[in-house]
């Protein structure tokens, strides 16, 4: 279903988007890569003439300048994004015509936001770039461990904190037919677990809920967050199996 779903999202703009994003991405990293080390070009080209070894100044300032071009290029690389979603129209859940413009924003939202998640997965600001980004982030400061989750749209996901996602988990925010592409909204609420290379379909999910690598959930079957007093969850398995969760409660001493 994945694997379909994910061809038919590409063809709405016929992969306009993705090559806009990958010259974008190559045009970033030549200009750092310009700025940072066309200084130390004409001193290599001394030392290489003179015949000599590089001095230790220079060997340290090169490892410096690697180790600055790698943050720079994180960090102009989430700027960016932030600039790119922010400035273009927020495209809310619902039904849009094939090609209409809201669903090339779309489209072009969702290849950028895998983007910012690839570049930012280890960072501790996580829920802020994701904030930044659109994406509903509740509360904003929490324990939050989000892998890249490919065809999420930023606009119509939600997260709270206490949340850990696995690479390379798909989120299927946008749903296409012949005429016309429906987005839905995914909410992850305190306590989701998702693992490597699950399918989470659009739906709002219950609270300690755990989904285990590999599973394919059918939309809206599983977790979905209609009664508080659910107790945890762990659903695991293709075709996805229920497995309750103990959890142990603290009683209080006998006299």
């Amino acid at each position: 279903v994945a694997a379909g779903s994910e061809s038919a999202r590409s063809s709405v703009v016929e992969g306009l988007p993705r090559g806009v994003v990958r010259m974008a991405r190559k045009a970033l990293n030549l200009a750092i890569g310009i700025w940072l080390f066309w200084p130390l070009v004409y001193e290599a080209l001394h030392i290489l003439e003179a015949g000599e070894l590089p001095s230790r100044a220079f060997l340290l300032d090169l490892m410096i300048r690697i180790c600055l071009a790698r943050w720079v290029r994180t960090l102009s690389t989430g700027v960016t994004a932030v600039i790119v979603c922010r400035c273009l129209p927020r495209v809310k859940p619902g039904t849009y015509a094939r090609c209409s413009i809201s669903a090339v924003v779309a489209e072009f939202k969702i290849d950028v936001f895998e983007g910012v998640q690839k570049a930012m997965a280890s960072s501790p600001f996580l829920s802020y770039w994701l904030y930044a980004m659109g994406v509903e982030v509740y509360p904003l400061v929490g324990n939050l461990e989000f892998g890249r989750m490919n065809d999420i749209l930023p606009d119509a996901f939600a997260i709270a904190a206490c949340n850990s996602s696995g690479e390379n988990s798909n989120g299927h925010s946008l749903d296409i037919t012949q005429e016309a592409v429906v987005i839905r909204q995914t909410t992850l609420t305190e306590g989701c677990f998702v693992g490597n290379n699950a399918f989470v379909p659009p739906g709002v999910y219950q609270k300690d809920l755990m989904i285990g690598a590999a599973t394919n959930l059918a939309l809206g079957s599983y977790g979905l967050y209609d009664d508080t007093s659910k107790r945890p969850l762990t659903v695991f398995g293709n075709p996805p199996v229920q497995i309750p969760r103990v959890v142990e409660t603290a009683h209080k001493a006998q006299p």
